[in-house]
């Protein structure tokens, strides 16, 4: 349930974002942050997993500001999401080692989150940037065209042999699968009801689900082998410092985004699924910390390719309502997790299972 909140809140998030711009959705969800850890830290009775702290994707806007690059920035947008594991283990520090209590973790916290707010008033955009067609012609035509040609030059521009080739260089003929014709800033229903929006969608909850079944049943899995409760004490600390490690992937994922095209950065990421899965079947230790290494790879290819692709398809009008749908989407389904960890009879899936966070159920 909590993970299926946490999607399902994207929804108003994204309709806010539409409506009033990445500042407004930002400071929002700052406010939002600071209440939940002023409640978590006060709180006589801690249900941490329904004071689920809501996370914004109006920064994803900044992917349009560089048209040639969109996967590659979307990738570091999401890598700064994996980096944020790292605040459990500063919590953990911050409560184990220097003594301080869960309040004061938590309103420190809040104080940071403040800082972040004032910040994103003072530097945000109120509403996204779209690039203007005639300059990215411009742009790309090699003969550097004046704006004063009229609109009906366009296609002498859009007939050049140097454009031409752009187009073979960065739309690969594979991303024609899903492709349903210009679908960027079309009505929000043609752009719902399209092919390629009804694939990702699919496609997201699909390996979203399996993502999370993971974090929810990796502990209950390592029992079921038969480990000592030190090895896998052991193993749950190397599993949260991979994670936010996982950052380091991203200008591998950023590359492959950019220069193999969807369908076929969709199948290495359906192929690292798969990879992972395989690897953790094993007893050996070795074979688990490398499942490790590929489910941070297939995590880190996932959500960056749900973003660039809703941007790259679709533009960014509908952009927040679109990621919203798909979330919540993947959030229903999500909610087969519990039933799938019961087939192993992996029933520990109620406790926090990385070993830094553990503090965080404690309390």
């Amino acid at each position: 349930m909590a993970v299926a909140s946490s999607m399902w809140s994207n929804l108003p998030l994204g309709l806010v974002l539409d409506k009033f711009g990445p500042r407004a959705t930002k400071s929002m969800s700052f406010l939002l942050l600071i209440a939940g850890a002023l409640i978590m830290g006060n709180a006589r009775f801690r249900p941490a997993q329904f004071l689920d702290m809501l996370i914004d994707l109006s920064a994803i806007h900044v992917s349009n500001l560089f048209p040639e690059a969109t996967a590659i920035v979307a990738c570091f947008i999401v890598g700064g999401l994996q980096f944020s594991f790292f605040i459990f283990t500063l919590l953990d520090l911050a409560y184990t080692h220097l003594g301080m209590s869960m309040t004061t973790v938590f309103e420190a916290y809040a104080c940071v989150l403040f800082l972040a707010l004032v910040g994103t008033l003072m530097t945000e955009p109120d509403v996204p940037f779209e690039a203007s067609t005639n300059v990215e012609h411009e742009l790309l035509s090699p003969m550097h065209l004046p704006h004063a040609f009229k609109e009906g030059e366009t296609s002498l521009l859009l007939s050049t042999p140097e454009l031409e080739e752009y187009r073979k260089r960065h739309h690969l003929p594979t991303d024609e699968i899903f492709c349903d014709g210009n679908l960027r800033n079309r009505s929000f229903r043609t752009q719902v009801l399209s092919r390629p929006f009804l694939l990702i969608v699919f496609y997201f909850s699909i390996h979203c689900l399996w993502c999370n079944v993971f974090l929810g049943s990796i502990t209950g899995l390592l029992r079921w082998k038969g480990f000592a409760e030190t090895k896998i004490e052991s193993l749950l600390a190397k599993l949260a410092f991979v994670l936010p490690g996982s950052v380091v992937f991203i200008p591998t994922v950023g590359y492959i985004l950019d220069k193999c095209g969807y369908v076929y950065s969709s199948l290495i990421c359906t192929a690292a699924a798969l990879s992972f899965t395989l690897m953790l079947s094993s007893l050996s230790t070795g074979w688990i910390l490398a499942g490790f290494v590929i489910y941070a790879f297939f995590r880190t290819t996932l959500f960056p390719l749900l973003f660039a692709y809703l941007g790259h398809r679709f533009g960014f009008q509908h952009y927040g309502a679109l990621s919203g749908i798909t979330f919540c989407i993947g959030g229903i389904v999500g909610l087969l997790q519990t039933p799938i960890a019961a087939i192993g009879d992996f029933h520990i899936i109620e406790y926090l299972q990385v070993s830094d966070v553990n503090m965080v159920s404690k309390w």
